[in-house]
């Protein structure tokens, strides 16, 4: 998704199905923003399992991609949904910014390592 055109719990199954129908073989990196602890907010989580979208909210969504990537934009507990609107969109821009780099330089990475190998 986009800032324009963002994925979210109403499009998220279609697009899924889109995806799945457009790139049947495609390796997806899901990509999101979390709550958690005050101290980890900026703090950027990857793991090898699926994203569970809306969990914090308890909204019951598919799970998403091969792996995930998560920004932490703000503090989890109480009224988490008034929480995640009054994040400050310069903290998620912030962590979008940096995890995409991370990604730009991580596929440069291996596609200079497999110009090594050929």
């Amino acid at each position: 998704g986009t800032l324009d055109s963002p994925v979210h719990a109403v499009n998220l199954k279609l697009t899924l199905e889109t995806i799945k129908e457009e790139h049947p073989d495609a390796f997806i990196i899901a990509v999101d923003a979390s709550l958690g602890k005050a101290e980890h907010i900026g703090y950027i989580t990857l793991s090898t399992k699926s994203l569970k979208p809306g969990l914090g909210v308890n909204k019951d969504l598919p799970e998403v991609g091969n792996l995930c990537i998560t920004g932490i934009v703000n503090i989890s507990g109480v009224m988490d949904t008034m929480v995640l609107q009054s994040t400050r969109l310069s903290t998620v821009m912030e962590l979008a910014d940096c995890i995409s780099n991370g990604i730009i330089w991580t596929l440069y990475r291996i596609k200079k390592e497999l110009r090594h190998i050929s």
